[in-house]
């Protein structure tokens, strides 16, 4: 059972934490207006612009994400030397955000997605993009900032949205060099790297991702199931946590003797293996409280996957955009602050739960999560063994 007052604590160090993020940087341009006919050029409708907004986008917006929670964050990604790499510079520094290891480049334009919504409904999206990977010495020039600022960051949040910055050997050298320096490393991942990616603490797909990453159709409980054990048999993870939208989050991790064997020779603070044991106990505890036959009945051994179930928070969903964002820069900032990894899917799936429930791109703060789980102590059973 979790402990209320420890959770709350852990919300607390959410300030003294440091995280990293890297990925494709992006700014995402909203038009808002009214429409009240339809264009006599053309079946489309006219849309009376009020006011425009720019908010940060992709790896960018999860730098906000995470900024907003109080903790300290550095970036890695690309931008051009244009106007809207200008604007994404501004965005940082006026969160005192450190974008050192962010590289300008000459041949490269600022990606940036505009967004026409009229009515609270989106009429249309155009993106400005060129991708593909980059030249060489781009990566060379990542990895070198990145290694200069190891000693400044606990955590590192990958952020792969498929535009160019995330390819094989980059992340090969990057996550095996985070290893080394035994960083916890969360991964948000895009469809068609699954191929390439090894060795992450935390996986963090949604169910479409899920399917397309593992090639199981995810409908039910059962394939859920098939698609997770795929997943870490193919990617290798320390843990996978799909998130479900209206369904809530499911936690998948591994257990055996070799991990435990880790565990004795490691006194790491982030080491996940240790996180996923305490997980491992918290679900045996609830289930001995169920009973045992409810415990064989529901399958807690599966050929050495464990698996945990958090029900969805929010009460009205109005906008799940950015929510795959909001939860991995949650869950990092809760591991720094001592999390387990169970709490530590917590404490996100309450800051998803605060986010959809606004509308349109939306980063929680610290404030809220902590309000939200002030009002109402935690349930004597949060979870729900998957069948």
């Amino acid at each position: 059972m979790l402990n209320n007052d420890k959770l709350l604590e852990i919300i607390k160090k959410f300030n003294k934490a440091r995280i990293l993020v890297v990925g494709d940087i992006m700014i995402d341009h909203y038009v808002h207006g009214t429409v009240s006919r339809i264009s006599p050029e053309a079946p489309v409708p006219v849309v009376n612009v009020k006011y425009e907004k720019l908010l940060p986008g992709g790896a960018a917006n999860v730098m906000n994400n995470v900024s907003k929670l109080g903790a300290k964050v550095f970036i890695a990604g690309v931008i051009g030397k244009d106007y809207n790499g200008d604007i994404f510079k501004q965005m940082a520094d006026k969160q005192s955000i450190d974008s050192s290891a962010v590289i300008e480049s000459d041949d490269f334009e600022t990606i940036i997605k505009t967004r026409v919504i009229a009515h609270n409904q989106q009429i249309v999206r155009f993106d400005k993009e060129n991708t593909g990977y980059f030249k060489k010495r781009i990566y060379f020039k990542l990895l070198a900032h990145i290694k200069s600022l190891i000693d400044e960051f606990d955590a590192v949040i990958i952020s792969d949205y498929g535009k160019g910055v995330i390819e094989q050997k980059f992340f090969n050298e990057l996550t095996n060099f985070l290893k080394s320096k035994n960083k916890f490393i969360a991964l948000d991942p895009k469809v068609e790297n699954f191929k390439f990616y090894k060795n992450v603490s935390i996986l963090t797909p949604n169910t479409n991702e899920a399917s397309g990453g593992s090639g199981i159709v995810i409908k039910d409980e059962k394939t859920l199931l098939k698609a997770s054990q795929k997943i870490l048999k193919k990617v290798n993870p320390d843990n996978l946590l799909i998130t479900r939208g209206e369904l809530g989050m499911s936690l998948f991790y591994k257990d055996n003797d070799s991990n435990r064997d880790k565990e004795k020779s490691s006194n790491n603070k982030y080491n996940n293996i240790k996180d996923s044991l305490e997980a491992k106990d918290m679900q045996s505890k609830v289930h001995k409280n169920e009973g045992n036959n409810d415990e064989n009945k529901n399958g807690s051994e599966n050929n050495d996957k464990k698996q945990l179930h958090l029900k969805a928070r929010a009460k009205n969903v109005f906008d799940v955009t950015g929510a795959g964002d909001t939860v991995i820069s949650t869950l990092t900032a809760a591991i720094c602050g001592g999390a387990n990894i169970y709490e530590a899917c917590y404490i996100a799936n309450i800051a998803a739960g605060i986010a959809v429930s606004q509308l349109g791109t939306y980063a929680v703060g610290a404030d809220e999560i902590f309000k939200e789980l002030s009002l109402a102590s935690c349930e004597l059973n949060p979870t729900k063994q998957i069948k």
